[in-house]
């Protein structure tokens, strides 16, 4: 699977452009930072995408007797560093 190609890209690629477009408008307007109300659905929103992203990649199938742990896809590993950032 192809990490540009997954379920979970578009809604992430749309989140950041939704997320900079209210951070651009909060400074036109000179405030201090976004309403509290505004992060929190922010931050739900991106717990969310990489939640379900989490749930679409699945680890590959490791050979009959290989050792070690089982290979992950790059958009696995990609997830698994947003989730491991977080947000608060």
């Amino acid at each position: 699977m192809d990490v540009w190609k997954a379920e979970w890209s578009e809604p992430m690629n749309a989140f950041h452009l939704g997320a900079k477009r209210l951070k651009d408008e909060a400074i036109a307007k000179r405030e201090g930072r976004l309403p509290d109300g505004t992060l929190d659905a922010i931050h739900a929103e991106y717990r969310e995408i990489v939640s379900n992203g989490c749930f679409e990649h699945g680890l590959l199938a490791g050979k009959p007797g290989q050792r070690g742990s089982l290979k992950k896809s790059k958009g696995h590993n990609l997830l698994l560093r947003l989730h491991d950032f977080g947000v608060p």
